[in-house]
């Protein structure tokens, strides 16, 4: 799940090289009724380096970042270090490399 909101602070995670003053505030969400126990968020904006997502009490992980808006970012899940997932309420879904498809979010 995703969710949006025009960036008032910065954020603990902003991908490098954006230097355009509009930003969005956006929060990655795993669902706790996947399972996992722990979780990264990996991302072109941030060249694909893993992101750890936190654990919230009711089981669900979750980060939020602010990225450049009016783009379109591609990104995905990893959980529990070996099982990857899509976000199911993503904008839309392009194909991967691997043969599946990767979520797509749109500022």
């Amino acid at each position: 799940m995703i969710t949006s909101a025009p960036a008032l602070a910065p954020s603990p995670v902003t991908p490098a090289g954006v230097t355009s003053p509009r930003l969005v505030r956006v929060e990655f969400l795993v669902p706790a009724c996947l399972g996992g126990s722990f979780a990264d968020l990996v991302a072109e904006f941030m060249s694909w380096v893993p992101l750890p997502m936190d654990l919230r009490s009711d089981g669900s992980l979750a980060i939020t970042v602010c990225l450049e808006a009016n783009r379109c970012w591609r990104y995905r899940f990893l959980v529990d270090g070996e099982q990857w997932i899509n976000d199911f309420d993503a904008d839309e879904f392009v194909d991967h490399a691997d043969g599946g498809y990767i979520s797509v979010f749109k500022t």
